[in-house]
C-alpha cells in the first residue's frame, strides 16, 4: 500500500461526527454561525417557536470555552444553514438551548412548560428535561426575564375565591401549599399539568426586562440598542420571552436578533 493510502483524514480540533442529526429548540431562541467552518466569529441570534425542529448532519464541535455547536442539514432546513449551538456559556441563557427530542416521541423524558403572570397569555415558555430540578426552571426563567431567582415562585394553582361573593380571588398568600412548587422538586415530582402561576415577591414591571436589544460586549451598538425592553404593566401586551443578550464569547460567540455581532477576539 502506498504511503497514506487508505488512510482517514483526521477531523479538526474539537470536532465529531457521530451526534444527533435532529434538535428541538427548548427556549425560543437560537444562535447561528452563518458559516461553514464551526470556529467563524460571526454570531445570530434567531427567535424560533419552541418545539421548532432543526436537521444536523451529526458533526459537532467544541468551541475554546464549551460551546457545543452542531452543524445543520441545509438539505433539510435551509433556512438555519450553518452552525447552530446546542447548549454553552457566554450567552445570557441558562440550560440547553436544543434538546434531542423528536415530536411524538421521548414524550416521558421532557416536559413543555409556560409560566404567565397573573393571567394568560404566557410570558415565558421553554422545554425541560425531566430530570431537570424547578429550581433549573427558575434559572432558565430570570435569565430570559431579568427577575430575581430569589424574588421567583412557581404556583401550578391560583387561591381560591373571597367568601363575600364578590368573586375576586383571594391574595397570592392563600395558595394551597400543595401548589407551591420547591426548588429542589424535579420537573417529574411537580407533575405539570397547565401553565404554571408566577408569584414575584420583587418589583416586576421594574425587574422584567427582556433586554433582547442589546449588542455584543465590545461591538459597536445599533440604533436603539442598550434600550432595555421594559414591558407595560399589562400582560397581555408582554411578549412571550424568547431570548437574551449575549455575554462573554465561546471562540466568537456573540451577537443579537438577526444582527451580527462583533468579531470575538478569544
Amino acid at each position: 500500500m502506498a504511503p497514506g493510502e487508505g488512510a482517514v483524514a483526521p477531523q479538526a480540533k474539537g470536532m465529531t461526527s457521530d451526534g444527533p442529526t435532529a434538535y428541538m429548540v427548548a427556549q425560543g431562541v437560537i444562535f447561528l454561525k452563518r458559516s461553514e467552518e464551526p470556529s467563524a466569529q460571526r454570531i445570530f441570534k434567531c427567535r424560533r417557536a419552541v418545539g421548532t425542529m432543526i436537521c444536523t448532519t451529526g458533526r459537532q464541535w467544541s468551541g475554546p470555552a464549551g460551546g457545543c455547536w452542531a452543524e445543520v442539514d441545509e438539505a433539510r432546513c435551509p433556512a438555519e444553514a450553518g452552525w447552530v449551538l446546542v447548549e454553552g456559556p457566554g450567552f445570557g441563557v441558562s440550560g440547553p438551548l436544543l434538546v434531542t427530542r423528536k415530536l411524538g416521541e421521548d414524550d416521558d423524558a421532557y416536559q413543555d412548560i409556560r409560566i404567565r403572570w397573573c393571567k394568560d397569555p404566557p410570558i415565558f415558555e421553554c422545554v425541560m428535561p425531566m430530570h431537570a430540578t424547578i429550581g433549573d426552571l427558575v434559572k432558565a426563567f430570570c435569565s430570559q426575564t431579568g427577575l430575581s431567582p430569589k424574588e421567583t415562585i412557581f404556583t401550578k394553582g391560583l387561591p381560591g375565591k373571597a367568601p363575600n361573593g364578590s368573586g375576586t380571588r383571594l391574595p397570592m398568600d392563600y395558595t394551597s401549599p400543595k401548589d407551591v412548587l420547591f426548588n429542589h422538586m424535579t420537573i417529574r415530582e411537580a407533575n405539570i399539568t397547565d401553565t404554571l402561576n408566577l408569584v414575584y415577591v420583587g418589583h416586576f414591571d421594574e425587574d422584567y426586562d427582556l433586554k433582547s436589544d442589546e449588542a455584543a460586549p465590545g461591538s459597536a451598538a445599533p440604533r436603539g440598542a442598550g434600550q432595555s425592553q421594559r414591558q407595560s404593566s399589562s400582560p397581555s401586551r408582554r411578549p412571550v420571552a424568547r431570548g437574551s443578550p449575549i455575554a462573554t464569547p465561546d471562540g466568537g460567540d456573540g451577537g443579537t436578533d438577526e444582527r451580527p455581532s462583533a468579531r470575538a477576539t478569544s
